[in-house]
């Protein structure tokens, strides 16, 4: 999908049993808009308030000339774009930011300042490193690497992924070199408190990526990550699952094949919603290449974790030949959709309305409560 800089699964066509969700039963009519401009990315975005009715967010992505973005204003455009290079551009390019944190979730980061992470390379190089920036959004604050330790990987690691960011909090994956093949790469979580990190292969030690994280609550050691995990014969399930950063514990780890004889489910943007959590997601076959889907769904959860009956709404831009699906905010998601015609990849934002009165039967009665609560 969108840029993903590391490779972290091979695939294989084969059929395997998760919770197999049935997408083509839900019919919405999903409205598309354009924003920012050709050649720009929009990878994450979050609320400058805790209300996700307020469409004032901040977009994280790049642009041309292979510069780190952040965007700080309306959902749908008209706001201020700011272009960011790591560590200021000295002996670095291709700065891609892929998540963003606001004061309003995490008010350590402090008023008016934005905490964001992504990848950059050195000048003439290719190993991908890590950093995390807090800092106005015109760029004028500090910068850190974070790079997974060879000691944690149990062997040299080549390339480090954050792809999001908040409360105390990085999550993402990373790629490794050296002679020990049987560790290709993981998920990772750093802790920015305690400068902890922790190498993530769930469950039963499969090869497992985080693409995205949501703090529980201010201030609460809880959280609830979204990603993928490969199965032994190269297929891969998305996956949710609680983590509390104190006791560096997992609970609830949920599963989902997104679509029917899908080798490749994964989760690639998460935001807390009433009732549970809305996800964005790729899901497809892999027939002379990838063959993807990409989906928008509600998550909700109970008192024994999270539901696997799912009422998923298909996304694709009209008239493009690709689209990717590369974060949530409420009701939205974004990413890039590409025209041939048009010479190059925008984003957009699409809008996505209540499920269809089949997808609620779908979900049946518990489901319909939840939906209501989300929305109202």
């Amino acid at each position: 999908m969108r840029l993903r800089s590391e490779n972290m699964f091979p695939r294989a066509a084969a059929a395997f049993a998760a919770a197999v969700l049935l997408p083509s039963a839900l019919v919405a009519q999903v409205s598309y808009a354009p924003i920012l401009a050709l050649d720009y990315s929009v990878t994450g975005a979050r609320g400058t308030t805790t209300n996700s009715s307020n469409l004032d967010v901040v977009y994280t992505g790049d642009g041309p000339g292979g510069q780190g973005l952040l965007y700080v204003g309306n959902l749908f455009g008209g706001g201020t774009t700011n272009m960011l290079n790591a560590f200021g551009g000295v002996g670095t390019t291709n700065t891609l930011l892929y998540s963003a944190d606001t004061p309003a979730f995490t008010p350590s980061i402090g008023s008016n300042n934005i905490r964001a992470v992504g990848t950059y390379n050195m000048t003439n190089g290719s190993q991908i490193f890590g950093a995390l920036y807090t800092g106005t959004a015109a760029g004028s604050g500090t910068w850190m690497n974070v790079q997974v330790p060879n000691v944690v990987a149990g062997t040299t690691v080549t390339n480090t992924v954050p792809h999001s960011v908040m409360g105390d909090l990085v999550v993402g994956n990373f790629n490794t070199g050296g002679s020990n093949a049987n560790i290709p790469g993981s998920g990772f979580i750093y802790n920015m408190v305690s400068s902890n990190y922790s190498m993530v292969n769930l469950p039963g030690g499969r090869i497992t990526s985080l693409y995205g994280v949501w703090q529980n609550g201010i201030g609460s050691s809880s959280y609830t990550l979204i990603g993928g995990t490969a199965e032994p014969l190269g297929l891969t399930k998305a996956l949710i699952v609680n983590y509390d950063s104190v006791s560096t514990t997992f609970a609830n780890l949920t599963e989902y094949v997104i679509t029917n004889g899908a080798d490749v489910s994964h989760f690639e943007g998460i935001t807390g919603v009433d009732g549970g959590f809305n996800v964005g997601a790729m899901s497809g076959e892999v027939t002379n290449g990838l063959s993807t889907g990409e989906w928008f769904g509600f998550i909700a959860t109970n008192g024994a974790g999270f539901d696997t009956n799912v009422g998923w709404t298909s996304l694709f831009y009209p008239g493009s030949t690709s689209t990717s699906v590369d974060t949530v905010y409420g009701n939205y998601a974004m990413g890039v959709f590409f025209d041939s015609g048009a010479g190059g990849e925008q984003p957009y934002v699409a809008t996505v309305p209540e499920p269809s009165s089949l997808a609620l039967l779908l979900l049946g009665a518990g489901g319909l409560g939840l939906w209501l609560r989300m929305r109202a």
